[in-house]
């Protein structure tokens, strides 16, 4: 098992909370993990806009986006948990 992945499991990786407060965040995640519903105003992947792609702007509790590389957000409500890579 890779050692980051152990870590991560031990909860020794690098995390950061995304709230509404933090304005636009943009940052180099593996894993971005919502852990309310969350509503945003902005969504980037890697350069491409998800405003289109999630409906409402509105991201359901418990969705985990896996391999998001560079991610720019702003959260207008909700908690999200973005896992740096180590």
């Amino acid at each position: 098992m890779e050692l980051g992945l152990l870590r991560e499991l031990a909860g020794k990786g690098e995390q950061m909370e995304i709230v509404s407060t933090d304005g636009l965040v943009t940052e180099d995640f593996y894993k971005v993990m919502f852990t309310s519903n969350t509503g945003f105003t902005a969504l980037e992947i890697d350069g491409v806009s998800q405003t289109g792609i999630i409906a409402g702007g509105n991201i359901t509790r418990h969705l985990t986006l896996h391999n998001v590389n560079k991610i720019h957000i702003s959260n207008a409500s909700g908690h999200a948990i973005g896992y740096k890579k180590l």
